[in-house]
């Protein structure tokens, strides 16, 4: 019914409070320059870990629920396993008992060296870039391409460092450099970072007017400075040109991803849309037009609890309108990043690694 749609939706902002910003795209059908995938697949991503974990240690199971939540996110992130779905405390001690097992990480803050004709070794380090706290992780000092990656809502630097491993891993030989910047704000009531503020009682008056879709929300335009101005930097210390950037998010990450390539003076070589929706959306129509072939991978969940289908597929079909490449994977999952989407992905890299290479 009506009503219960509306109050489903309420229950949607009062969950992103806890959890992490983000959103569902479903593909609903096909067009001449949009490919879509559905998959019934398990999830795998984010499994993040914050560059700073704190030491804890839990010697039995059932001490878990004993910790707090800060000392259960800490615990987590130290074994590099990402908490940003967790939406209540109960969530947190479960992850974390099915996580025990693992040992802490340790992450290396000196770069290491690659000597010519020895196998590219990663290595990960932290910099400041554009001002502009990042984990950058990279198997060689002369990357070929660059991997700009902006977290969730309530997330860090540190939560998709698992997936490039992985990546650095399935794309070996090629030398690739991921960056992971950190959200421009600390959140608000919360441990984690944020790109921009969010306002729940405004997305909730949104959500039932049928209007986010079209909302801009204030903040957006100062992280997409920081954004544009890193890509500039970065571009600029590799010597690399545009094309050989690949500007992706997760949830509100992915939504700032999608407003960094669209006002990106240059196109980038690919746009990776993890979980995001469409928004500002007179804007983004406007600067997407000028933008057609724009290569873009997009993910999202048809049971997305946070951010729901229906909005992915908004900003797929706009994308799709005004000229760009859309592969759209649409799997039977929450809001996370499924193994059919990282496939995606690797796919997505080494297509413009091997396109480098020639």
């Amino acid at each position: 019914s009506f009503l219960a749609r509306r109050l489903s939706l309420l229950l949607v902002v009062v969950v992103v409070v806890g959890g992490v910003c983000g959103c569902e795209v479903s593909g609903l059908g096909t067009t001449t320059n949009t490919t879509t995938t559905t998959t019934n697949t398990t999830s795998v991503w984010p499994q993040g870990a914050s560059d700073e974990a704190v030491g804890v240690e839990m010697e039995e199971s059932d001490t878990v629920a004993t910790l707090s939540v800060k000392e259960l996110k800490a615990f987590l992130a130290e074994r590099g396993v990402s908490h940003a779905d967790c939406v209540e405390k109960a969530d947190l001690v479960l992850r974390a008992k099915q996580n025990r097992h693992l040992p802490p990480r340790t992450t290396p803050t000196t770069p290491t060296t690659t000597t010519p004709g020895s196998k590219l070794v990663p290595r990960q380090y932290k910099a400041t870039i554009n001002g502009v706290d990042c984990v950058v992780l990279e198997n060689s000092p002369t990357p070929a391409l660059i991997v700009i990656t902006m977290h969730g809502y309530g997330a860090n630097n540190g939560d998709f460092v698992p997936v490039g491993e992985h990546m650095l891993r399935a794309l070996s030989p090629s030398p690739v450099r991921f960056i992971f910047p950190n959200g421009i704000r600390p959140q608000a009531g919360g441990g984690g970072r944020e790109w921009w503020h969010l306002d729940f009682q405004q997305l909730f008056m949104l959500l039932m007017a049928g209007q986010l879709t079209k909302h801009t929300f204030q903040g957006i335009d100062a992280a997409r400075d920081a954004i544009v101005g890193l890509i500039r930097e970065a571009t600029k210390d590799a010597g690399l040109p545009m094309s050989k950037v690949v500007v992706s998010g997760f949830s509100q990450g992915a939504m700032l991803a999608t407003d960094v390539a669209l006002h990106l003076e240059e196109l980038p070589g690919a746009l990776v849309i993890l979980s995001g929706i469409l928004v500002c959306e007179d804007e983004w129509k406007k600067q997407a037009a000028a933008r057609k072939g724009l290569r873009v991978l997009q993910t999202h969940g048809t049971q997305d609890p946070l951010l729901q289908y229906p909005l992915g597929t908004a900003l797929r079909d706009m994308l799709t309108t005004a000229g760009a490449s859309v592969e759209f994977i649409s799997f039977d999952g929450g809001h996370t990043v499924p193994e059919s989407g990282v496939a995606g992905l690797a796919r997505l890299l080494q297509s413009l690694c091997q396109t480098t290479n020639q």
